[in-house]
């Protein structure tokens, strides 16, 4: 019998809190940009599939990747409401993968799931919170839209900490890292749904078909040896889609050693749908930054988005579970 864990310790100053998490009012705008299947799988190979050491295995489904700029205008800690409220910005890059299994020497399609290499927070609390309860990859970011006030802009931008040369003279600061832009001649950014959707796209599973194809979803999934039926293809869409982590924290003793490392998963329940709007015509351009290798690590590079769109939920992003633990050497 396993040991209990140690009980958390609570204290002052403290931006770690337990989930739920809710987010109303919350705003997504989605890009889909096309990379390297490759790039990918090596990524996913690397940070997922290695330290879960065959206790659970990811498989990249395509070419394709989803930038998003999220808004969440009121979010909080469901057991600690009392504490209020904050707002915060994100921006992603979500890879979508099939989570396998191996029956009778047959892979097999288990869950739709979600891996997100790079992700940017403009708050401090989400940002903690996030990497240390579920093992987010999240860092600091300023974040831009369309509608700002007083916004000169006419798309959407992204800042980091970073750099674009590594040497012992280059100073780490901020910096640019991508933009999304209507192309010259195309219209504004989807706005976000506030009325009622409409009714072809009037849940989240039926939005995610859409962006499925457009992704070259399920299709590719035969040049990877599984055979997934259409049927079963439509369950794995209407099925919740967890995010999957590689959870870790650096060892304080050691130089390469990491002190905890697991493979984890949670979801997140939408209580709400206002609707998905699409639109076309935007240029994604990104930084070559040493700091950041974007194009290297997932084949992306600046490209006309082969899709937009603008969706208004509230969610809950609930508690997870731990797949996979790595142990001390």
């Amino acid at each position: 019998m396993s040991p209990s864990p140690p009980r958390y310790i609570t204290h002052g100053g403290m931006q770690s809190w337990p989930p739920p998490i809710v987010f109303q009012d919350a705003t997504l705008h989605g890009f889909v940009l096309k990379g390297s299947h490759a790039a990918m799988q090596s990524q996913v190979d690397t940070l997922l599939n290695e330290p879960a050491a065959g206790a659970a295995q990811y498989l990249v489904l395509s070419d394709y990747a989803l930038l998003y700029f999220a808004t969440f205008p009121h979010s909080y800690f469901a057991s600690m409401q009392q504490m209020g409220w904050s707002t915060e910005r994100e921006v992603g890059i979500w890879i979508p993968v099939i989570k396998l299994s191996v029956q009778d020497g047959v892979k097999v399609a288990v869950q739709l799931c979600c891996f997100t290499p790079y992700i940017f927070v403009d708050n401090a609390v989400a940002l903690t919170a996030g990497r240390e309860v579920y093992g987010f990859f999240k860092e600091y970011g300023w974040i831009s839209l369309p509608d700002d006030p007083g916004s000169a802009a006419s798309g959407y931008g992204l800042e980091t900490i970073g750099a674009k040369v590594f040497s012992p003279q280059t100073e780490i600061k901020r910096i640019g890292l991508l933009t999304v832009t209507p192309t010259s001649g195309a219209g504004a950014a989807p706005a976000a749904p506030a009325a009622a959707p409409t009714a072809a796209w009037s849940s989240p599973e039926e939005a995610m078909v859409r962006i499925a194809r457009v992704m070259g979803l399920p299709h590719s999934l035969a040049a990877e040896g599984l055979q997934l039926a259409a049927s079963e293809w439509d369950r794995l869409l209407k099925v919740p889609t967890p995010l999957v982590f590689l959870k870790q924290f650096r060892d304080v003793g050691s130089n390469t050693d990491a002190c905890y490392q697991a493979i984890t998963e949670a979801s997140a329940a939408v209580s709400a749908f206002r609707g998905v709007e699409f639109a076309s015509g935007f240029d994604f351009e990104l930084q070559d930054l040493a700091s950041h290798p974007i194009g290297t690590d997932l084949g992306i590079t600046s490209q006309s988005v082969a899709m937009a769109f603008s969706s208004g939920f509230d969610m809950t992003f609930l508690g997870g579970t731990t797949l996979a633990k790595g142990a001390a050497s």
